[in-house]
This record gives C-alpha cells, structure tokens and sequence, in this order.
C-alpha cells in the first residue's frame, strides 16, 4: 500500500508514497506526467467529514474530492488545497 502508521497514543505520524497520494486524490496522470505533486499532507480529524465539506464549501473552499469513504483505510475523507496549494484532507474513522 505504500503507506506506514506511526502511533503513540498521543502523536500519529502517517507516510505515504507521492504516487500513492496522488491516486488519492485522482491526480495519477500529473504524477505520470512528472508535474509538481504535494510533498506532505496535512490532515484533520472532524466530526462530520460531510458537514464540514460543506460549511467550508460555502466559504469559497474548492475541493479536490468530494467526501468519500475508503474502506480499506476505515475512513471517510475529502480533500482540498490551501493558498500555497499544500494539500488537506479532513477525515474521519468509521
């Protein structure tokens, strides 16, 4: 999965491949194509992954994807890029 979960109940540090992220995010063909990917993902855990897309939706957010879940992570997530395009996902355990 290319993906390693670092977790000491009070810090988790997760590691996933650039190719990898960029399936997240449906961005495989700019990383075939050698563009500019993210280097990191910043992610935040929240409530109501569904509520908050659309609270920030409303206050001019564009998002990358739309919420979705992704079973094998047991997760629900959706993601966006702040100013400096930094890539964000907000998420949340199912």
């Amino acid at each position: 999965m290319e993906y390693a979960l670092f977790n000491n109940g009070e810090t988790k540090i997760e590691i996933l491949s650039r190719k990898a992220m960029a399936e997240v995010v449906g961005e495989e063909n700019k990383f075939l194509e050698g563009e500019s990917q993210s280097k990191f993902l910043l992610q935040f855990e929240v409530g109501d992954v569904d509520k908050t897309y659309y609270r920030l939706k409303e206050n001019g957010i564009e998002f990358i994807t739309k919420p979705h879940d992704r079973k094998e992570w047991r997760s629900r997530i959706a993601h966006f890029r702040d100013p400096d395009r930094n890539l964000i996902e907000i998420y949340k355990m199912l």
